[in-house]
Order: C-alpha cells, then structure tokens, then sequence
C-alpha cells in the first residue's frame, strides 16, 4: 500500500466536490424516512467517482476500482435529525438558496463518546479512531487476523481519511451444526461470566464461522479480548467476507454516543 499514492488519488477526487459538501460529509443526518442521507451520500460517491458506498450512524465507507482491496473511511463527527415540523423550513431554505436542502442544516449536535468514557485514549467524536486503536490492541491480544485492518491515511481537503482492508463479500448468517453452536455458546458464557461488567452483541452463529475459520483458541481468545476491551456493537452488518473467503469484523467501533436515540 502506498499512502503518497492514495492521498494523491482520492485529493484530486474530493477537489469535485463544493466544499461546504465536503463539511456535510462528516455529519450523518436522518428524517423520518431516512432516505436524504442515504441520496446524500450516494451523490457524494457519484462526485467522486466511488464505485460503492456504505453508511452507518459513526462513518461512511468508499470503494474505488483503482484500489480494489482497499476501502477509504470519512468518521462522523456529529448528527442532525430532521424533524417533521422543520420539513417545510428546510425546503423553504433550500429553494431560497437555491442549494439541496442539506445545505441548510444548523446545530449540528457533535458526538462526545466515541472514546467510551475514556476507555479509549482517542478524540470523543472519532470512531475511525476508535477502530485504529482497537485494531493496534487487538494484534498484542494475537486476533487482529479476525479484523479488517484500519489506519489514518491523512487529510483530503481538511477532512481525515481513514483507509481499511477490503471484505466486500456480504456475510449471511448460516445454520451451524448443533456441535459448533454448542461449543460457541459455551465460548460466549465463559467469557460474560469472566466480565460481567462488559456487554457485547457477539452471537453464537457468527461465532460459529469464526471457529470454523480460525480454530477453537483463536476464537476464545478474540471473545475475552471483545469482553475485556468492550467492543460492542457487533451486529450481522459489521461483518463481511474477504477474497479468500474467510469472515472478517469490518466495523468494530462500537456506537457509545448515547445521547444520540
């Protein structure tokens, strides 16, 4: 992987873009039917040239054919949730200004969590920052094999830039042997009873590929290193398939800003 090289690219990539667009691109934002932040960010890939985008609620993943194996990430720094009533206001605006209606946003409400109550010594609204510390922990634990690799590339047109390994393949959960689902549960039990303190979304299926993947101790030592980390989170859709087939945690920032929903 050559940095100099990605930021060259995607620098001359984001240049497309309206800057105060650039701005919107690390605000997630959400209406009663979800879909104007889901056009937003599909327009933003179409700018760019991307040939796929995906979103959560902390960052957007884009996907260029020039990179293949590579995905880039932009973190959130804050939400915006439109509410009915502001509906008619925004449209007002925006055909005043004659801009989309997403230019016309105002207080912004920043995440201040994403650390974990300081559990993770990096910015409170950063969850790409997240993934880069947990990732460096996880290879002392020996499991960052489990993980799509995710590191800081730089700034394009000020806006940090993370750059991950790529597992596209969409993961599908599929029927275990009762075997497998039993040693996996019994897996599970073992580290909550371990740390009770600690909450994690890890389920016996998904625990079940894993096991079938990369053997009982590599499992066992990823489920303590999830509990005692409290890395949460961990729902079907952060998890993906890479070009050898082997299943991948692709997203594993967690989503600590409680004061979000």
């Amino acid at each position: 992987m050559n940095k100099s090289e990605m930021l060259n690219f995607l620098d001359n990539k984001f240049r497309n873009c309206n800057p105060e667009f650039l701005k919107l691109s690390q605000v997630y934002f959400e209406d009663s039917d979800e879909n104007s932040f889901r056009d937003f960010i599909k327009q933003i890939a179409i700018t760019i040239g991307a040939d796929w985008v995906n979103n959560g609620c902390s960052k957007s993943v884009f996907h260029f054919k020039e990179f293949d194996n590579y995905v880039f990430k932009i973190p959130y720094i804050g939400y915006f949730y439109i509410v009915d009533e502001d509906t008619q206001y925004f449209k007002e605006c925006a055909e005043q200004e004659r801009v989309p209606t997403y230019f016309c946003f105002d207080d912004v409400a920043l995440y201040k969590n994403a650390n974990n109550d300081g559990a993770y010594p990096v910015d409170a609204n950063d969850y790409c920052a997240v993934e880069e510390y947990i990732y460096r922990i996880a290879r002392k634990y020996n499991v960052n094999q489990m993980f799509t690799k995710t590191a800081f590339l730089g700034f394009v047109c000020g806006i940090p830039v993370y750059v991950s390994s790529c597992a596209d393949k969409e993961y599908s959960p599929k029927k275990q042997s009762n075997e497998t689902s039993k040693i996996a549960k019994d897996m599970i039990d073992k580290s909550r009873k371990e740390h009770k303190d600690s909450y994690s979304e890890l389920y016996t299926t998904e625990c079940g590929v894993l096991i079938e993947t990369y053997g009982r101790k590599a499992t066992q030592r990823l489920i303590d290193f999830i509990y005692k980390e409290k890395i949460s989170d961990l729902h079907i859709g952060n998890y993906g398939y890479d070009a050898l087939g082997n299943l991948k945690i692709i997203d594993y920032s967690g989503f600590h800003d409680l004061d979000v929903f």
